[in-house]
């Protein structure tokens, strides 16, 4: 686990003696697994992540893509209209 402090990284730092690393054999046990399903869960929340950000970018793409075609059928659908509009209600300068 990066910049994070371990479980075992903080036992070292407050040099127990055996008599309480027995004492406390339970919570530190405890605390170990607790450690390894933190990182588990991490590296799951990683991957998720990576994948939301993977469907956004596929999503802004297609949402540009849909926005330009919609842009050129209103184009395409105004010509069409001024070329089906009767001569007599064309206006013209």
């Amino acid at each position: 686990m990066n910049d994070r402090e371990t479980v075992d990284n903080l036992i070292r730092s407050k040099n127990l003696t055996p008599e309480e690393l027995e004492l406390h054999r339970d919570l530190i046990e405890t605390c170990r697994e607790r450690e390894r399903q933190i990182e588990a869960c991490a590296q799951e929340t990683r991957r998720n992540l990576e994948k939301l950000s993977h469907s956004l970018t596929r999503i802004s793409e297609r949402t540009v893509s849909l926005s330009r075609a919609l842009s050129r059928l209103l184009d395409e659908a105004e010509t069409l209209y001024l070329r089906t509009l009767p001569e007599e209600k064309f206006y013209r300068e």
